[in-house]
Parts: structure tokens; sequence; C-alpha cells
């Protein structure tokens, strides 16, 4: 396995991620410095806290996850049944987490008329990052399973919980950057 070669493919990766993170988003002019200032000082939209906490929902329990799986090695984890359902446990606790942050307080914001145009708009790029995001992750998963396991029959199951998990893990990553992004475009664009 040439760890160059993945290191460069994740590399190239995320800088297409970021470039087209960037060309997504519609702009209009651009604010004026006192604009800026303006917005930056009122409050904060809630859908764009609670896309932040969820955010770090996130975070926290990729870290988590990869650092347990980590530790211990992909097939010890697949073997140890404790290990295993540890680890199913942060990742549906941290979805579970998400999903009450961020999807379903949404629909509770939709109910009560509490989302402007604004949020609206930025709802409605945040699936842009999404796809963009599972792509790249399978994307990377692909090369590096392609590249570890060229010389043998097959890949582990093991490998294909983890492609999966990852996956699931990217797509809310995304959901919660492409929201903040948008917010973070509109403070700087009309």
């Amino acid at each position: 396995m040439n760890v160059v070669f993945i290191a460069l493919a994740i590399i190239f990766l995320a800088v297409l991620f970021a470039v087209a993170a960037v060309k997504l988003w519609p702009r209009g002019r651009p604010l004026s410095a006192a604009e800026r200032r303006e917005l930056a000082a009122g409050p904060k939209p809630l859908l764009q806290k609670r896309a932040l906490f969820g955010l770090l929902v996130i975070l926290l329990t990729m870290a988590v996850t990869f650092a347990i799986v980590g530790s211990v090695g992909a097939q010890a984890y697949y073997d140890d049944d404790t290990i295993r359902l540890s680890v199913v446990a942060v990742f549906i606790a941290g979805m579970l987490a998400y999903a009450l942050l961020v999807p379903v307080s949404l629909l509770g914001m939709r109910a009560r008329g509490a989302l402007d145009e604004l949020d609206t708009k930025v709802l409605s790029q945040a699936p842009s990052y999404q796809s963009v995001a599972m792509l790249l992750t399978y994307a990377v998963w692909s090369i590096y399973l392609t590249e570890k396991f060229h010389d043998t029959a097959g890949i582990p199951p093991v490998y294909l919980f983890l492609v999966f998990g990852t996956l699931l893990l990217a797509n809310l990553l995304a959901h919660a950057g492409g929201i903040l992004t948008g917010y973070w475009f509109s403070q700087r664009h009309d």
C-alpha cells in the first residue's frame, strides 16, 4: 500500500471539496463592512445555532468512534462484541442527538413559521454539500481499500460497516456544515 499516494488523494479530494463548497453557494452583491458588522452584531438565527451544536455533536461522535476503532484496530473492533456494541452505541447516540438538534427542531420551526427567507435559502443549499461529502468519503474509502487489499481476494466485512458509518457521519457533518456555510456566505453577500 502506497501511503503517499493515499495521502495525496485525500488532500486532493479535500481541496476539491473546499473549492466546490465555495462555488456552490449563489452570491449576490458583496456587503459593505458596515452591513457585515450590523449582521454580526445581531442575534444568530436559531437554525444557525442548532446547526453549530449539531456540528459539534457529530464531530464529537466521529472523534470518539475513530479513537475507539483506531486504538484497537478494525479487525479487533469487529471481533470483540463489547467494543463493537460500544461503538454502535456512541454512533447511535450521536445520530439521535443530531436528529433532535437539527431535523426534529426544524420541523417545529416550520410548524411555528419561524423560518424566514434566508433560512429557506440556506436549507436549500445544504443537500449540495451532503452529496459532495458523501461522494468524497466514498472515493477516499475506495482508494484506501483498493490499495490496502490489492493483493488479497476480497475486502473483510468489517470495512463495510466502517464505510457505512463514515458515510452517514459525513452526510450529517456536511448537512450542518452546509447550513453554517450558507449563513457565513449570507453575511458577506446580499
